[in-house]
């Protein structure tokens, strides 16, 4: 568990998968309300293979939650050392020299508390610690706010790589934005 203070963060537990489908399934809402196709309508009701993937992040300690001062679980993101192998071939000086951040999603009643940027500075610093170089992320390619979303927190964008979506046979995946931001102390 780590705190900064503001916010705790540490691996959610397997029965805190519902959660953390809470946070996602808030996020993909509130997408979807501005018309912005990125995620699933809903991850719960979503019965393709995130669902799986989801709870074996969490089941594997790769997904973590954040807390504020009273408890309240107020974002999750997952956190790897595996790049999306879609996009690896994109990363300019390969891949083995980062962490990898998926899905982060803070709660609306967090807006405004720069709950994301604390999430984003404490994955920083935990890429730091594990001796990596960069903190990277794929973003929507089609969704320029998220992008200057994370210009804002220190991120650059290294290269934009179009892949096939394995679940939709002729399309091409929204993601593809890769965007890396140095690791620290």
């Amino acid at each position: 568990m780590t705190d900064d203070g503001s916010l705790t963060v540490r691996p959610a537990r397997s029965d805190e998968l519902p959660a953390v489908l809470s946070l996602l399934d808030e996020a993909a809402a509130w997408l979807q309300a501005r018309g912005i196709n990125q995620w699933p309508s809903s991850f719960t009701k979503d019965a393709t293979w995130r669902m799986e993937r989801i709870k074996s992040y969490v089941d594997r300690g790769l997904t973590f939650l954040a807390f504020d001062t009273s408890g309240e679980a107020i974002g999750t993101f997952t956190l790897t050392e595996q790049a999306d192998p879609e996009f690896a071939h994109g990363w300019p000086d390969g891949t083995e020299n980062a962490l990898y951040l998926f899905r982060m999603a803070v709660t609306r009643s967090a807006n405004g508390s720069n709950a994301g940027g604390r999430i984003l500075d404490w994955a920083a610093r935990e890429a730091g610690r594990r001796g990596k170089k960069w903190l990277r992320i794929d973003i929507h390619r089609l969704n320029p706010a998220l992008r200057d979303y994370y210009e804002r927190r220190g991120f650059v964008r290294v290269g934009e790589v179009l892949a096939p979506d394995p679940t939709v046979p002729g399309r091409i995946r929204g993601s593809g934005t890769l965007m890396q931001r140095p690791a620290t102390d």
